[in-house]
């Protein structure tokens, strides 16, 4: 992940979290690569908000910062778009 990082020329990496083992492991594989500059995204939409909540218990437990970003409305519109095309 590292040589990739440096190879883009980027200066970290951004996860997002979806509270589940797969974005958990991903989350901590990316900090041993690039410690001190990885960021967790929340993005709930119309889900679990115990899948929220573990997202970002496996953030706090790792310290690695964190933004949230409601995808609800953007999804919203994008179904109403779709419905509105198909009628």
């Amino acid at each position: 992940m590292r040589d990739y990082v440096q190879d883009a020329g980027a200066k970290g990496l951004v996860v997002g979290l979806s509270g589940g083992v797969d974005s958990a492991l991903v989350l901590r594989l990316a900090q041993l690569a690039m410690p001190d500059t990885v960021l967790g995204v929340l993005m709930p939409c119309h889900g679990d908000p115990q899948d929220e909540r573990d997202a970002q218990l496996v953030a706090d437990h790792f310290s690695v910062p964190t933004v949230r970003v409601d995808l609800a409305v953007p999804y919203n519109a994008f179904v109403a778009s779709i419905r509105e095309a198909a009628s």
